[in-house]
């Protein structure tokens, strides 16, 4: 994940500068704890796709992937967003109010 992450930054692919996207990192006592972003989502027209989600494995189950999303989510605004969530990641997503919508590559949808 970060390894692509790092790949696409470099090729230019995925700078997360277009308009409504952001790439947030998460810091606990000065280390590295997460990361993730929001691209422009190309299989619907107005909505975001969270991208290059990682939580490091020191630091889940201590709240750092939930703050996470929710500071990228309010730089959503009104935005629908989906995600792609990770074999065994799925209850996280619901519980911050996606829900599943499998189809263009997603597996969850929240709004729209």
């Amino acid at each position: 994940m970060l390894d692509t992450l790092a790949n696409e930054w470099a090729s230019g692919a995925t700078r997360f500068d277009r308009p409504g996207e952001a790439l947030f990192a998460a810091y606990a006592d000065g280390t590295f704890a997460g990361i993730g972003g929001l691209t422009q989502e190309p299989a619907m027209e107005g909505a975001l796709r969270m991208r290059r989600f990682y939580v490091a494995l020191t630091h889940r189950r201590a709240g750092i992937g939930r703050l996470l999303a929710e500071a990228l989510l309010r730089q959503a605004g009104p935005h629908p967003v989906t995600c792609n969530a990770a074999a065994g990641s799925e209850r996280f997503w619901e519980a911050l109010g996606f829900v599943p919508d499998r189809r263009d590559g997603r597996t969850h949808l929240l709004g729209g």
